[in-house]
């Protein structure tokens, strides 16, 4: 069998289209790198967005934790157990343990029994260990606004959570 074309004039007429049309040009990078502008200016606030709604819904969980903890502690161990909060600095703390910081994105505003805050500035759920507890609620506000309450009531330590708004 005889190739009637030689292999090298084909790879030739390869080399050279291909040459002809590498790169990209200018009009080309323009589009490429307005596309990838648009999708950052369109995505940044979403992100903003999330990364406030995580640290929010961050906040209402550890603190629905730590109320849960001092109430089972208490139970467990037979004496009563303090969740102990400094709402102005956003900081809480189950019995002894190290304090815990919550984002400056949030506020806290707790209403809790005052002869068991030892300052103003401080401010204390107690659970006993029978289950009861002092009783009190915690509101947890966005600061765009919104936000929930979580209630403990006093005869049961029954922690029960509500949207900020609503009675």
């Amino acid at each position: 069998m005889v190739i009637s074309k030689p292999f090298t004039s084909c790879q030739r007429h390869f080399n050279t289209s291909r040459s002809a049309q590498a790169g990209f040009s200018l009009l080309e990078l323009i589009v490429a790198f307005a596309v990838a502008a648009l999708l950052v200016a369109v995505a940044t606030p979403g992100a903003f967005r999330f990364y406030e709604s995580s640290q929010y819904r961050s906040a209402v969980g550890e603190l629905n934790a730590a109320l849960a903890t001092a109430r089972y502690q208490a139970i467990a161990r037979g004496q009563p157990v303090d969740l102990e909060l400094l709402p102005d600095e956003r900081r809480f703390r189950v019995g002894q343990q190290k304090y815990k910081s919550l984002s400056e994105k949030i506020s806290l505003n707790v209403i809790a029994a005052g002869e068991l805050s030892p300052n103003r500035q401080t401010a204390v759920i107690r659970f006993y260990p029978d289950g009861s507890s002092s009783g009190g609620n915690i509101a947890i506000e966005r600061e765009r606004g919104g936000g929930v309450v979580l209630d403990v009531d006093w005869l049961m330590g029954r922690i029960s959570q509500r949207r900020l708004d609503s009675q």
